[in-house]
């Protein structure tokens, strides 16, 4: 490049020198730092943890498919303890193009889950972690216990019109595991935060499902909620809040 050739046009070595000079120079975490799969390999060196550090993808569902793993990882006792997060942090505009693209981001600027306003999601970034072990551990520690995890359920919708398009059917099923894994009626849950992304088809697709899962109406009010209306949508983070 310095001489010029096939490549283009030569530059002068102080010229070269002077786009380079404020570049930190490759260390330990330059390489593993822009790879996705090292996050919790990252995390469990830094706090000397040990014991299974994997990262999970699975798009939006990523951290609560992380924390599934976590829950039966504890009921095996392969593990007494699990940090579970997820992170999302907008470096570069190509997700933002390509769900404008497709209609999925709203115009107005504004998510409104489960509103006859919703025009979409607006995207959102954070981080978050929860620790996790099991209830009787955490009593004879003396921990502050925020909540409990009754039961876990994963599935996928299998085949739609879409890779993008949920099917009732593959929700029902997925809220048939967890509650079995519960041991819970349906209709004991009071307040349910759902995906809640505010698009047209997602959003009805969602309170379908849960309509005819949950059949008859309690005796008491459910309320139901999504977190992106106050926080956007923070793709594979989005669970962990």
């Amino acid at each position: 490049l310095l001489q010029g050739g096939s490549f283009g046009a030569g530059i002068e070595p102080d010229a070269a020198g002077s786009l380079t000079r404020d570049l930190a120079p490759l260390q330990a975490y330059s390489l593993v730092g822009t790879l996705m799969n090292m996050v919790a390999a990252d995390v469990n060196q830094c706090f000397d943890f040990g014991g299974p550090a994997f990262t999970m993808d699975a798009a939006c569902s990523s951290a609560l498919v992380a924390l599934h793993e976590a829950v039966l990882h504890l009921r095996a006792g392969l593990c007494d303890a699990a940090v579970v997060g997820g992170v999302y942090l907008i470096l570069a505009p190509d997700n933002i193009v390509a769900f404008a693209r497709i209609g999925a981001l709203s115009p107005s600027d504004a998510c409104r889950p489960f509103d006859r306003r919703a025009d979409g999601f607006v995207i959102g970034e954070g981080v978050g972690a929860v620790v996790l072990k099991r209830l009787s551990d955490a009593l004879s520690d003396g921990d502050r216990i925020h909540a409990v995890i009754r039961g876990v359920g994963m599935n996928n919708d299998g085949k739609a019109e879409g890779p993008m398009t949920p099917r009732k059917e593959g929700q029902m099923d997925a809220l048939a595991r967890a509650y079995a894994d519960a041991g819970v009626s349906p209709l004991s849950v009071e307040l349910i935060e759902a995906h809640g992304t505010a698009t047209p088809v997602g959003d009805a697709t969602e309170v379908a499902a849960l309509g005819e899962f949950r059949g008859a109406p309690g005796t008491r009010p459910t309320f139901l909620t999504s977190s992106k209306a106050n926080i956007g949508h923070s793709m594979s983070a989005a669970d962990i809040a």
